[in-house]
């Protein structure tokens, strides 16, 4: 494969540029952001080929450009959107963290929003401190251990144990309620 490729063959050479260029342009996208993950380096070379195969008039092949300048070229503005995007994810999962750990009617999940009122008052009920009360919420919007012993300053053993005797009560709770409701 010749670096003069006209555009319309890029659409079936991207698989032979991923496989032939896919190591050089992450180690130079890598030489050039210190301490950026790795996977995102590969979905930015990633995102540039697709981006070049939906447009392949971007690369004029009279520039004289080496293809893998290019490609690391159009691999960096596209880890810049990945960058981008997952700062304000992060922003906003701290966000939605510090109204858990407010307790703001907002940042309930929409399990509990959809779930029957009294079942979700049961389920709060069970938390017996605000330390319970704000592992549990944030259990249920899907974080982790490590994500919520962050949040909430707290050692990870310390939350896995709280997490435990939430999840014990819950279970108790559910089987008082099919006993109930049995009855």
């Amino acid at each position: 494969m010749s670096e003069t490729n006209s555009p319309s063959d890029w659409r079936t050479l991207a698989a032979d540029l991923f496989e032939k260029y896919r190591n050089e342009v992450t180690e130079r996208l890598a030489h050039r952001n210190v301490g950026i993950d790795r996977d995102d380096l590969h979905d930015a070379f990633v995102t540039a080929l697709l981006q070049i195969a939906a447009n392949p008039e971007k690369f004029d092949p009279e520039q004289q450009t080496e293809m893998v300048a290019f490609l690391a070229g159009a691999s960096q503005l596209a880890l810049l959107q990945i960058l981008r995007t997952n700062r304000r994810r992060k922003a906003r999962d701290e966000k939605k963290a510090l109204l858990v750990v407010r307790d703001a009617p907002a940042a309930r999940s929409s399990i509990e929003v959809a779930a029957d009122t009294e079942l979700a008052e049961n389920a709060r009920n069970v938390a017996q401190s605000d330390e319970e009360r704000n592992v549990l919420r944030l259990w249920e919007l899907g974080h982790s251990d490590d994500e919520i012993a962050t949040a909430l300053k707290l050692a990870r053993p310390d939350v896995k144990l709280l997490r435990d005797r939430l999840t014990q009560r819950l279970r108790r709770l559910g089987d008082e309620h099919r006993d109930e409701s049995m009855s």
